[in-house]
């Protein structure tokens, strides 16, 4: 059966090394500001088992065991509309909050083992890897999280290249049991409450061709000795209901070192391959296969900015003003055209180049979404906070409805089709989604999500067929002589 809950819970207790402020945390299902994202996961984990959700978040597998749609391997279109079901359902879970729920890494999982003789290429032992890799997180329904870009020491230069080049994550020595590994990466969001934590897919700008210690692909657990967890401050506010976005879905970015980590050889995927690493994202069509993940899910974040805003006009009774009927319907168009995008994709879905018996979505939609997204959502929040108007900042301190002003803010406080009570959740809502530290965090994580915006939009055109679009409109060319 696939896992529930309670297990994945359980799972969390480990060892594993987590730091928040100036103290280890014994035990992460234990501490108060993690409370909520980890009971969010676990919900989600119960999902499986809800027969509401089960049909589309799980499939049996050819074991006979019962495995997340999130790696499924597509072999038709309608498989890859299934994925994209399972990742919606998901998403709605979390309202598209949590940007590394676990089906995020199963979507690069899936075509890294579908392309798996990519790895083998370089050692066949790196194919055997990733297939009983992706046997593993299926059988036992792990939660994975990755580790992303080395540490932000000086841009300019490359990883080898800066004052101390033991900061980025690099080989320290091999032994007969694996490879030692020291240094950091900047950020694995979720890491707390992963099971096992990916480095794979080099993220950042090309390595160079001398930087061979640097060009790593593993799978580890989050609990290995001398890999250690530094959390970020955290954004969620225990037993508040005025947060309650915040108090959900603070999935918890960390700092990850590693302080002479042993990678066992069987959970190498690549070794010391620049060429490799730097180029197996997109050769292997993980890029296709998570922007089905993202694009679905920030769709659904999309709808929730959409919600909020047309809630806060419908309170306070803005709703039939021209102007704020133009921004509301513009969050309408947004919306649709994301949710447009995924849809095509998933139609119009092709034969995948590493494995013609499978299937992956068209990319061209999806990577548009990706590309756009950056732009789009902090649209939306700036129109949640143009709708709002000074409502959004002037919310009464918690515990105000409950005190000796109850009944006077119950009267101030009102709105045309809400009590006080009533006013006070809708803008609590609206602030913790468009104005509070978590909203700040969330607003800062989808303009980066996928990379520099930049460098996205300008990798769109450099991969245009600009002949065959050019061709379209030779024919109206005017030749004179």
């Amino acid at each position: 059966m696939a896992r529930t809950g309670k297990e994945y819970t359980e799972g969390l207790r480990d060892g594993r090394e987590v730091w928040l402020g100036d103290r280890r945390v014994d035990d992460v299902t234990l501490e108060p500001a993690f409370a909520g994202a980890i009971g969010s996961m676990a919900a989600l984990y119960d999902a499986q088992h809800d027969e509401r959700y089960a049909a589309d978040l799980t499939f049996t597998h050819s074991s006979g065991e019962v495995w997340p749609t999130s790696l499924l391997i597509p072999e038709s279109v309608e498989d890859v509309r299934r994925r994209g079901r399972a990742f919606r359902v998901g998403a709605e879970h979390t309202h598209g909050l949590m940007g590394r729920s676990p089906d995020f890494m199963n979507s690069m999982l899936t075509p890294m083992r579908i392309a798996s003789d990519f790895f083998g290429q370089r050692e066949p032992a790196y194919q055997k890897n990733i297939e009983n890799y992706y046997d593993l997180v299926g059988s036992q329904n792990l939660c994975l999280t990755h580790a992303l870009l080395n540490p932000q020491v000086d841009r300019s230069k490359s990883v080898s290249e800066v004052a101390d080049p033991g900061l980025a994550l690099h080989v320290v020595r091999e032994t007969d049991a694996g490879a030692v590994v020291s240094g950091a990466r900047l950020l694995a969001t979720l890491a707390p409450f992963a099971d096992e934590i990916v480095v794979a897919l080099h993220p950042g700008p090309p390595l160079r061709a001398d930087e061979e210690d640097y060009a790593l692909a593993f799978a580890i657990p989050v609990a290995t000795p001398g890999l250690r967890l530094v959390c970020r401050e955290p954004l969620s506010h225990p037993g508040s209901d005025r947060h309650p976005l915040a108090t959900r879905y603070d999935e918890m970015d960390a700092f990850v070192i590693f302080d002479e980590v042993l990678v066992p050889w069987e959970r190498m995927f690549l070794y010391r391959d620049v060429e490799a690493t730097n180029t197996a994202h997109r050769a292997t069509n993980t890029t296709t296969f998570a922007a089905h993940q993202t694009t679905t899910r920030a769709t659904v974040k999309a709808e929730l900015a959409l919600a909020i805003a047309t809630l806060v006009a419908d309170t306070i009774g803005v709703d039939g003003f021209l102007g704020v009927q133009e921004k509301l319907g513009e969050m309408v168009d947004l919306a649709q055209i994301m949710k447009s995008a995924v849809a095509g994709a998933e139609y119009n879905a092709k034969p995948n180049k590493w494995d013609e018996s499978t299937f992956v979505p068209d990319a061209d939609g999806l990577l548009a979404v990706r590309g756009l997204t950056p732009f789009f959502y902090p649209r939306m929040v700036e129109i949640i906070q143009q709708v709002s108007g000074s409502g959004l900042i002037n919310v009464p301190a918690a515990d105000s409805m409950s005190g000796p002003m109850k009944e006077v803010l119950d009267r101030f406080y009102q709105a045309r089709s809400a009590s006080g009570d009533r006013r006070l959740a809708v803008f609590s809502l609206a602030w913790d989604l468009a104005g509070d530290g978590f909203g700040s965090r969330q607003l800062q994580y989808e303009r980066f999500y996928a990379g520099d915006p930049t460098r996205l939009r300008a990798g769109r055109y450099a991969s245009l067929d600009k002949r065959a679009l050019h061709e379209t409109i030779e024919h109206l060319l005017v030749r004179r002589g």
